[in-house]
């Protein structure tokens, strides 16, 4: 039963995700290439209050995960919060690239990040402050592109909630200790939002730099391509101009593979050490699900048993968000977000689903969107804190949590 129980796991998460790819690939088609209506109405303008108390919020999430892990951690503050990839950024941070020693597989890791770590240290003196520093800087940057972008589009009841749950989630660890989540999150958020303004170039550049913090920064090329070709379709900008933007994302791809030919003498480096080091190359996401089942159930480590139940319940909560409520969101939204998810997922060996869709931020507009009660968004908002204080006392006692 338990080689059974993964295959069906695999073929529910397949359908679920055609119920979100289909109603996605016909809504954007018809916004991109046919709709000749306005981009969208305006549901409504951001508050300037709502900037203070998003700050509240998270600072307020911050406080509690610094806590949480000093608690969990026995004092070491900074063994409890730099664990796993966080080592590493640090040392890209501190050392640079090498060909050489264990340390050469850090070039898998993208440099924007350890990179403005490196250049805060010069300020604060200290890696892992610099980190703090710069991710909740980041992080409510992030917030606030989101809760403007969503006020536009869902109303400022949704846009808030939405940011708010995005800063209080249970992964939302990995926005305020040494990861890139951040970076990559305020740099897609903001380039989805300039697209959406009709800011093309601005909106290439953000992409080109989150290209610069994981790969998946290239997703960002199908926003700003749908909202350049409808620009053109309006008569707003040229057709060369759409193309060209679209295309600035890959120049960040194009300089992560330079990085790779000046370090190893191979563009295409960090396949081979993916490969090699950490097993992992691109599969597609029901395989993912399956592999994250079948270890679940055939677990012979106790102590990985939270990791896998995180990444399976991560999936299947994104997953069933997109296909219940994927339909509600604009068609860039709803187009990225789909993209973004299964991309995120493709992986032979995938360890960091759970961490990797919290970049993708749009689905939380979904959730805004279903509590707008005050009793059912008072019950999102504790369970995410009580699950934010679960995660946080696993990582910094050192249960595996990638």
């Amino acid at each position: 039963m338990q080689s059974v129980i993964p295959i069906i796991a695999g073929i529910l998460g397949g359908a679920l995700f055609l119920l979100a790819l289909i109603p996605a690939w016909i809504q954007g088609w018809r916004y991109t290439f046919l709709e000749r209506a306005p981009k969208s109405l305006v549901a409504g303008t951001p508050h300037p209050g709502n900037a203070l108390r998003l700050l509240g919020w998270m600072l307020a999430g911050s406080l509690f995960i610094y806590a949480t892990a000093y608690l969990a951690g026995r004092g070491d503050f900074y063994n409890a919060l730099v664990k796993a990839d966080a080592l590493h950024y640090i040392e890209i941070a501190k050392n640079g690239y090498t060909n050489l020693g264990e340390t050469r597989y850090f070039l898998v890791f993208f440099p924007l990040f350890p990179y403005a770590m490196k250049a805060m240290t010069y300020l604060t003196g200290s890696y892992l402050l610099s980190a703090i520093l710069l991710n909740n800087g980041f992080l409510y940057g992030a917030m606030w592109y989101l809760y403007r972008m969503g006020c536009r589009y869902y109303g400022r009841g949704t846009a808030f909630r939405a940011a708010k749950y995005i800063s209080l989630f249970p992964l939302a660890l990995f926005f305020r200790n040494p990861y890139t989540e951040s970076l990559f999150l305020l740099l897609s958020v903001a380039s989805i939002y300039y697209a959406m303004e009709g800011k093309l170039p601005l909106s290439g550049i953000l992409g080109l730099l989150c290209a610069l913090c994981r790969s998946t920064g290239v997703i960002l090329m199908l926003p700003i391509f749908m909202e350049g070709i409808r620009s053109w379709r309006m008569g707003e900008i040229p057709l060369y101009q759409a193309v060209l933007w679209t295309l600035l994302p890959l120049v960040g791809t194009g300089a992560y593979l330079y990085l790779n030919y000046a370090v190893a003498g191979n563009p295409f480096q960090f396949l081979t050490y993916q490969k090699e080091h950490w097993y992992n190359g691109f599969a597609s996401y029901p395989h993912s699900l399956v592999t994250t089942t079948r270890h679940l159930l055939q677990n012979a480590e106790a102590a990985l048993t939270p990791f896998w139940i995180t990444q399976l319940v991560a999936i299947l909560l994104f997953g069933g968000l997109l296909a219940t409520g994927g339909r509600k969101l604009h068609p860039t939204h709803f187009a990225y977000a789909v993209a973004g998810f299964y991309l995120m997922l493709s992986q032979t060996w995938l360890l960091s689903g759970a961490r990797y869709l919290m970049g993708l931020a749009l689905p939380f507009y979904i959730l805004g969107r279903w509590a707008e009660k005050p009793l059912v968004d008072s019950a999102v908002t504790l369970l995410s804190v009580l699950g934010l204080f679960a995660i946080t006392w696993l990582f910094a006692s050192g249960i595996p949590i990638y």
